[in-house]
């Protein structure tokens, strides 16, 4: 179960990941946003790890 207090910590872990393997952050939030719904964590958690992604500086 992902609580609110997880997503914070999900969307830096996505936000490091996108970074460290050079990913496009629109392509990248999108495939995190599809990966969270299919793990069941809840619509409004997977669009806050998808805006963290998306607020990465290129």
């Amino acid at each position: 179960m992902v609580t609110s207090s997880d997503v914070v910590p999900l969307g830096n872990f996505a936000r490091k990941l996108t970074r460290d393997h050079g990913l496009s952050k629109h392509h990248a939030s999108e495939e995190f946003f599809k990966l969270a719904n299919e793990l069941g964590v809840g619509m409004i958690a997977a669009a806050s790890i998808h805006q963290s992604v998306m607020h990465l500086r290129k």
